[in-house]
């Protein structure tokens, strides 16, 4: 894999990571009610979701997961589940938005991760891109790991930025309580479990 057929893909990645989806819903709601912390811990977890999806298109798994719709449309309805859980859980949740029943730690991150699984859209993005900067012989073991980490790192890179801003934003908009901020994050939660869905 070449300098530009990387670069290339670095910069589809970018665009489809950039483009508000799930995740990114998800990143600007956690980042904006609960801080930066429980932000990037998540961006953590939705980057690797997608690397682990890179990596089942390099393996092959995309061409099983069509052959398997009903797994995949039952890890959609699980990612889909989970954002409302999470939207459910910022209307009821009282707390500061610091306290209270935030997940912290591994939590954070095992909840971006299913997310970032549950994205078909960057299954498909992988799979029409990978082969078109792959020899027909299949990827070398350099190749391999140097896209996994691109697309681990253009993950992060953009995801984690978002979780500052939207950090920065939740700091500046909710002073002391952001009740009125969780719940806007809560609606935006429900409105990412219907996009998983609708996808």
């Amino acid at each position: 894999m070449d300098e530009a057929a990387l670069a290339s893909y670095a910069g589809a990645l970018a665009l489809q990571v950039c483009v508000p989806g799930p995740a990114t819903m998800a990143v600007v709601s956690i980042g904006s009610s609960r801080g930066f912390l429980p932000a990037a811990g998540f961006s953590l977890g939705v980057a690797a979701g997608d690397t682990f999806l890179a990596m089942a298109t390099l393996q092959g798994l995309s061409a099983a997961a069509t052959v398997h719709t009903d797994a995949l449309l039952a890890l959609r309805w699980l990612g889909a589940a989970y954002l409302t859980y999470l939207g459910v859980q910022a209307f009821r949740d009282r707390a500061h938005p610091s306290g209270g029943t935030a997940l912290r730690g591994a939590a954070v991150a095992r909840s971006g991760l299913l997310i970032g699984i549950a994205n078909p859209k960057a299954m498909l993005l992988h799979a029409s891109l990978i082969p078109l900067f792959l020899e027909s012989h299949g990827p070398g073991m350099h190749a391999t790991l140097l896209l996994l980490a691109l697309v681990l790192l253009v993950n992060l890179v953009v995801t984690v930025g978002y979780s500052g801003l939207s950090a920065a934003f939740g700091a500046a908009a909710c002073g002391g309580g952001g009740l009125v901020l969780r719940r806007v994050s809560g609606l935006v939660m429900l409105a990412a479990a219907l996009l998983v869905l609708l996808s």
